[in-house]
């Protein structure tokens, strides 16, 4: 029998750390072809649109589906959890937390990978629903000791450290301008809906590491390009999902400057166990887009989560 597990029950069953694990878990099975992912999809009528990712992973034993809508009044997120042994469907899931645990990890994991083993700064460009677990999940993988915050409205990035303050070990400053926050941290989370870009190479200092959350979008820059051909270590989440998607590299590969056969995908730098990096004045970035496989590796610790501790409630089916 299925049961239904809401946003609350999620955030009272995981944290960061344990979506970390298991996007980390994930990546390395899709590189030793023990999973598989499919790109977003996002039919469209005038009002709305939806948009559908899916994978299955054979270690976990699951297979999965996300779906949500988008429109001018808000989003609505679910995620239908299916067992490779039976069929059946494990569990339905709000996906909003989820969705934002699993954006969070994936970042994590690319900063464990790829940021300097000394970083101690971290700087969040942009306020929304998915920063939180940005800088969550930069300090659960590095020493991080001061934390820099900006959004283009004062009143975002103040009510950003109203609420969240509590849930961070460290303290909160908020910036006056996207470049002092670039300047001063070691590493950079950008978590936008920009369609111009929010980060210029000359802010960027030397060893500095990316993790470029936002443009999952080919409408989407949060980059420079600049930044992008300056950087010695790109890394992205999918070859196949940032041809559709990747809205910060898309100029430079119609330009003939990148090619998207020749960057690295994190399942690889996972599978290999060791960082990129070599040398303290490299300048790294993270392409991260959203993939289906980090809803189910995710969705399916909720599920084993909220069958230990008898959590959700039986749906008729």
């Amino acid at each position: 029998m299925a049961i239904y597990i809401n946003d609350e029950e999620i955030r009272q069953l995981i944290r960061i750390e344990d979506a970390i694990e298991a996007v980390r878990g994930i990546m390395r099975d899709l590189a030793e072809g023990k999973a598989c992912n499919c790109p977003r999809q996002r039919p469209r009528t005038t009002s709305t649109m939806l948009h559908v990712l899916c994978a299955a992973g054979e270690r976990i034993g699951s297979l999965g589906l996300k779906a949500y809508t988008t429109r001018q009044d808000g989003n609505r997120f679910l995620f239908l959890l299916f067992s490779d042994k039976t069929g059946d469907c494990d569990a339905v899931i709000e996906a909003d937390w989820l969705g934002r645990f699993r954006t969070g990890a994936a970042s994590g994991v690319a900063t464990r990978y790829l940021a300097r083993p000394d970083a101690e700064t971290v700087g969040i460009i942009g306020t929304g629903r998915h920063a939180l677990t940005q800088l969550l999940a930069v300090c659960a993988v590095r020493q991080i000791k001061q934390a820099f915050v900006w959004s283009p409205t004062p009143e975002h990035r103040i009510r950003f450290a109203e609420e969240n303050q509590e849930a961070v070990p460290i303290s909160l400053k908020l910036c006056e301008s996207a470049e002092s926050l670039v300047r001063q941290s070691d590493i950079l989370c950008t978590i936008t809906k920009a369609s111009t870009p929010v980060l210029k190479r000359e802010w960027v200092q030397p060893g500095t590491h990316i993790n470029a959350a936002g443009s999952n979008s080919l409408s989407r820059q949060e980059i420079d390009p600049e930044t992008l051909r300056g950087a010695d270590i790109l890394v992205i989440d999918s070859i196949e999902q940032a041809k559709m998607e990747c809205g910060d590299l898309f100029p430079l590969v119609q330009a003939g400057e990148k090619k998207w056969d020749d960057l690295i995908e994190l399942s690889t730098v996972v599978s290999s166990g060791k960082s990129l990096r070599e040398g303290s004045s490299q300048i790294s970035i993270f392409e991260s887009h959203g993939l289906g496989l980090w809803d189910i590796a995710v969705g399916k610790l909720i599920y084993d989560r909220a069958c230990e501790a008898g959590v959700g409630t039986k749906l008729p089916f």
